[in-house]
């Protein structure tokens, strides 16, 4: 288990080179392990899925890596992690206010670890991500490189930034795509964020909706993507009749809701509920989403739920056992973004499974690219790396002494969890940045 200790000595070098053991598990033997409680019916989905490009794979293989990252040298400075912090996963999100922000979009394996274990998969992720598109392999590794340099600048600026000037900043989608300066690269995320705008519970509605036999509103019954509760078999609702086991998941949804949406769910009533495949390492989890409908016809409100399984870094990381797993994956995503969606909320389901609860319709785009701009892509990976070093709040923390050997070619991050301030040795011969008692420049590469 990876622990933050009060003093430590570490080869940075260390952190870049890694041969796998010989006693390493066998990335297959890790998922079948994984798929032995999901949804059979959905198991091909997954594979399917999975089976479309390196890139995809790697998507839904967070677990394969966790034991990689969990056996391999670590620095032991502890942030909030991600957990899954790979390209796919950003994109755009509507905040409370209904703005568009741009942030990391999935916390299912959020843990407490070191900062480079997110690091390590994001870079990754932007050269397999790169490969998936046919690239060279000079850029795939330009990719790479210059996610690398976008995390470290991007820490470089918050180091200049008191605490509370990091808490409260967030990424706004006007002014994120403006500074993009690949023409092709920002018509792309233009279109990505009027879709994002255009997407409200009246539009799922239209995609995901029909009406029955009785001219009531319902959800689309389209197996196996889409599963409507009503026509499980009671083996896979805990032996409940659907609407008892929905209905109780609900309460102790509405009871983790804060006060004033409490009041506002009180005015929509449950018509219909369905599993749903989503993702790809998500797909085969009881994941599903809710209709509601209001007073007003036109009035509809759909809620989805995420099985949230133990962390796949949990058994390396330092974090407590959480009360359930829905509450682990609620906090850390409240923590890691500035502005969260108020629905968004954890219970423990009747079946023994924690689930967490949150709109899944409005302003929603995941982060995409196109493979006919090629020389985009090192500017998209940019882009992602900028963000993600000032995801989460200040922890507290032991202060601990630090001695790097070699040259640090990244910055700790993010930077809102960090001990502050941070003794750095001076035989650090590029900008570690963890706030040192000593200014030190950015050195480019």
């Amino acid at each position: 288990m990876s622990q933050a200790l009060s003093t430590t000595t570490l080869n940075l070098n260390l952190l870049g080179d890694w041969q796998p053991p010989a006693d390493r598990r066998d990335p297959i033997a890790v998922l079948e392990q994984q798929e032995i409680d999901r949804l059979p019916w959905l198991v091909p989905v997954r594979h399917s899925r999975m089976a479309q490009n390196a890139f995809a794979f790697y998507r839904g293989t967070p677990a394969v890596m966790a034991h990689d990252l969990g056996h391999a040298p670590s620095s032991g400075l502890e942030v909030q992690l991600c957990g899954d912090c790979h390209l796919a996963n950003f994109g755009f999100y509507g905040s409370p206010e209904w703005h568009l922000l741009f942030d990391i979009n999935d916390f299912d394996e959020t843990v407490r670890g070191p900062f480079e274990w997110d690091l390590k998969r994001l870079v990754a992720s932007a050269v397999l991500a790169a490969r998936a598109l046919k690239l060279p392999a000079e850029q795939q590794r330009r990719a790479a490189r210059r996610t690398a340099r976008s995390y470290r600048h991007a820490m470089c600026a918050l180091a200049a930034q008191p605490l509370q000037q990091i808490w409260a900043q967030r990424i706004d989608m006007e002014a994120f795509v403006a500074e993009v300066g690949h023409e092709p690269l920002r018509r792309h995320l233009e279109r990505m964020s009027a879709k994002a705008k255009a997407r409200t519970n009246s539009e799922a509605a239209g995609k995901l909706c029909e009406f029955g036999p009785d001219g009531a509103l319902q959800l689309r019954h389209d197996p196996p993507l889409i599963w409507r509760h009503a026509l499980l078999d009671r083996h896979w609702t805990a032996d409940m009749h659907w609407r008892e086991l929905v209905d109780e998941m609900l309460l102790k949804y509405m009871a983790s809701l804060p006060a004033e949406l409490q009041h506002l769910m009180h005015h929509f009533r449950l018509a219909d509920a369905a599993l749903k495949a989503v993702g790809i390492g998500s797909v085969g989890t009881r994941c599903a989403i809710g209709l509601f409908v209001g007073h007003h016809p036109d009035e509809v409100l759909i809620l989805q739920s995420k099985q949230a399984e133990t962390s796949v870094l949990a058994p390396y990381a330092s974090s407590p056992p959480p009360p359930h797993h829905g509450q682990r994956v609620v906090e850390g995503h409240r923590l890691m973004q500035t502005a969260s969606d108020p629905s968004w909320a954890g219970a423990q389901a009747p079946t023994a499974a924690s689930i967490t609860g949150a709109n899944c319709a409005i302003g929603k785009a995941l982060w995409s690219w196109e493979p006919s701009m090629p020389k985009a892509w090192s500017s998209t990976a940019s882009s992602a790396a900028k963000c993600w070093p000032k995801l989460t709040p200040a922890l507290a923390m032991p202060e601990p002494s630090l001695t790097l050997q070699g040259k640090a070619r990244c910055l700790i991050g993010p930077w809102r969890t960090m001990p502050w301030p941070m003794r750095i040795s001076q035989n650090v011969t590029t900008g570690f940045f963890c706030r040192p008692s000593k200014k030190v420049a950015c050195k480019p590469d």
